[in-house]
């Protein structure tokens, strides 16, 4: 059996696979990029 988990913020999501003897078997992190929006928006405005 494997068990994943998600942790979705506002800069990356994370992911984890672990097996059932909780050894991590997989990993990811996925920029999510609502930061980098915001960045832009203000460096935009300091122009």
């Amino acid at each position: 059996m494997y068990v994943m988990g998600i942790d979705s913020g506002s800069t990356s999501t994370d992911a984890v696979i672990m097996d059932k003897g909780q050894k991590i078997v997989a990993s990811a992190v996925v920029r999510t990029g609502a930061a980098l929006y915001a960045l832009d928006k203000v460096e935009r405005f300091s122009d």
